[in-house]
């Protein structure tokens, strides 16, 4: 599916969110998993945006999840980090790791999914 299918329009998207052209490429190209990890599409997206606001009052930008229903995403303040959110923990403990960039996180999914496939 195209970039058009997963990326939240700009009036969707938070001003300080810009998806990286890795991602959007990915997504041009029709890659719609990588190993356990599965891209949202936007109507997802926006609903575990507004789901992780309410649990946890933070606005999150998820672009993935795994199997073990873990969220990837962007958040205001963290720069280029990619930051791993379980929507079903306590707040507080809802970051459960964290990539510096979006190419780090994708090393780390094109990995798995070499085992995972």
């Amino acid at each position: 599916m195209p970039a058009s299918v997963h990326a939240l329009n700009d009036d969707e998207r938070p001003s300080w969110c810009s998806y990286p052209a890795a991602l959007i490429k990915l997504w041009d190209e029709g890659v719609d998993r990588l190993g356990p990890w599965s891209f949202l599409t936007r109507k997802d997206s926006l609903a575990v945006t507004q789901n992780l606001l309410e649990r946890y009052g933070r606005v999150f930008v998820p672009f993935a999840e795994s199997n073990i229903e873990e969220f990837v995403c962007f958040e205001e303040g963290m720069g280029q980090r990619v930051l791993s959110v379980n929507p079903t923990t306590v707040a507080g403990k809802e970051v459960e790791r964290t990539w510096e960039s979006f190419a780090d996180w994708l090393s780390v999914a094109r990995r798995d999914a070499e085992y995972w496939d």
